[in-house]
């Protein structure tokens, strides 16, 4: 680990701990932050920052020094998705701000999680995530069994409405749930405070009261990609899952609890009405959305219509032409498959199969410790539950839930990738010039394309602000409705728009 200069190591800690607590306080606790432009628009604006520049400081430092071989080779695998989705600029559109904002993101994702193994910080970045996540994760829960305290008093039966979610509409905060969720069990027993009853009973409490949150609210996505990812962990790691779903099994029970009393007892007994959020079987709506972008993803097939085109084209079938413009068809991968064409999905079956295979060698080790094994079941819960609820709902596109997600995903991706850092870098002279060569390119690369983007992005903003009147005014699209790239229903220079403001 003590690879550079004298306080590099330390340099590096305060840099993982400042990453990691900004990105979690601003996607869960936004809404209590400071705020220049809104808590939304400064997690989008967060978020598109960081995908820049964690590429650029992590090529800078491997200039300096090279990664292995194995962990170039572990990179090859994510060339086809970032690839597809940079081919999304050769479609014609006004703004190009789309695909780089997954290229910008995917590269993120695999950079900084090989970065974590090239270098041996894996371990102390997930001590730090599992750490400060714990600590966000009880103060809202505070924060929201004190609102619930107000609103009670109040005389609200509404709770579910008044919950702070730190996001504009209380579904996007059930994204943040898929992911963290199934980390409780890992922060309870994470490396700082391990052996600290009074911690675990902190982060005991935490999980209990988001899972009350998730039946108030009744986010069944939520709660169904929970128990999904929950069950395909148990399948792969059998005994090696148990401490995991005794812990976690413990807070759903907690939670139901929890609801019984808050939001069933105490409302009857104190205000003798009771108004549930009550959960249906219903698809609410998603059905049309979902055939039309099966169709559009055969219309260029296997290419797709380009970017944003979900948004600007015309209805393919009768049912979606009656129903709402929503910004994406509640399923991120059919509106990758009707935008970017198949050859995406194919290009993320490849990551995806990838990534499962290194996970079910890892479970079937024997010399995991009991502790190690725990940390791959939670975040490989972790991101089974989130890539499920991404088939039914957007859970890519908040900045809220993409910016929590970039954190795990890194993990994620240096957990399953472990022993690839193990290799020796290029020995040759020649071979670690060629290299130094390749990351200075890639680094101006990434510097030109980033002032480019920056331009198309403010662009965008602009039109999105100068277009949105006319587009909510017409009530075609929902003026509370986030996100797509920026805003959900906001369609920046459609050619939908003319139609709807004369409506």
């Amino acid at each position: 680990m003590k690879r550079y200069i004298s306080g590099y190591d330390r340099f590096l800690y305060l840099v993982f701990c400042s990453l990691i607590s900004v990105v979690l306080f601003f996607a869960v606790l936004g809404d209590a932050l400071p705020s220049l432009w809104g808590s939304y628009n400064d997690q989008r604006i967060l978020l598109l920052l960081f995908i820049w520049l964690i590429p650029l400081a992590v090529l800078s430092v491997w200039f300096f020094r090279s990664p292995s071989t194995g962990t170039l080779y572990s990179l090859l695998w994510l060339v086809p998705t970032v690839v597809v989705f940079a081919s999304g600029e050769l479609y014609k559109a006004e703004f190009g701000v789309e695909p780089l904002f997954f290229v910008f993101y995917f590269t993120s994702v695999g950079l900084l999680g090989s970065f974590l193994v090239d270098k041996n910080y894996l371990e102390s970045f997930i001590d730090l995530l599992l750490f400060i996540a714990g600590i966000i994760a009880f103060l809202y829960s505070a924060v929201s069994l004190m609102i619930y305290g107000f609103a009670l008093s109040d005389g609200v039966t509404e709770l579910y409405k008044h919950i702070p979610w730190g996001v504009p509409q209380y579904r996007y905060w059930s994204h943040l749930a898929t992911w963290m969720l199934p980390l409780m069990p890992l922060m309870a027993n994470q490396s700082y405070l391990r052996n600290s009853i009074l911690w675990k009973v902190l982060i005991t409490l935490t999980a209990g009261v988001w899972w009350w949150i998730i039946f108030l609210s009744m986010a069944r996505g939520s709660a169904i990609a929970i128990l999904v990812g929950g069950l395909v962990v148990l399948l792969l790691f059998r005994k090696g899952a148990l401490t995991w779903l005794k812990s976690s099994l413990l807070y759903l029970v907690l939670g139901a609890i929890l609801w019984l009393v808050l939001s069933t007892l105490l409302p009857n007994l104190l205000l003798g009405d009771l108004s549930l959020h009550t959960v249906h079987a219903s698809t609410s709506g998603r059905t049309p959305q979902w055939v039309e972008a099966f169709t559009m993803s055969l219309e260029n097939f296997p290419f797709g219509m380009g970017p944003q085109s979900w948004i600007t084209h015309t209805a393919l079938t009768d049912a979606y032409g009656d129903s709402y413009r929503w910004g994406h068809p509640h399923n991120m991968y059919l509106l990758w498959a009707a935008e970017y064409g198949w050859i995406c999905i194919l290009a993320l079956a490849l990551v995806f199969c990838k990534s499962g295979s290194r996970v079910l060698m890892l479970a079937r080790e024997t010399r995991l410790t009991k502790m190690d094994s725990m940390i791959l079941v939670g975040f490989t819960s972790s991101v089974i539950g989130a890539l499920t609820h991404a088939g039914v709902s957007a859970v890519f596109m908040g900045p809220a839930s993409m910016l929590v997600g970039l954190l795990i995903l890194s993990a994620f991706w240096a957990l399953v990738n472990l022993d690839q850092g193990s290799s020796p870098e290029p020995s040759c002279r020649r071979g670690k010039w060629g290299l130094k060569s390749a990351w200075m390119l890639s680094l101006v690369l990434v510097l030109v394309l980033g002032g480019w983007w920056a331009g198309e992005i403010r662009a965008y903003y602009s039109a999105m602000v100068e277009d949105s009147e006319g587009y909510t005014k017409g009530g075609r699209v929902p003026a509370f409705a986030l996100p797509r790239f920026w805003l959900h229903g906001d369609f920046p220079r459609g050619p939908r728009q003319d139609l709807i403001r004369e409506e």
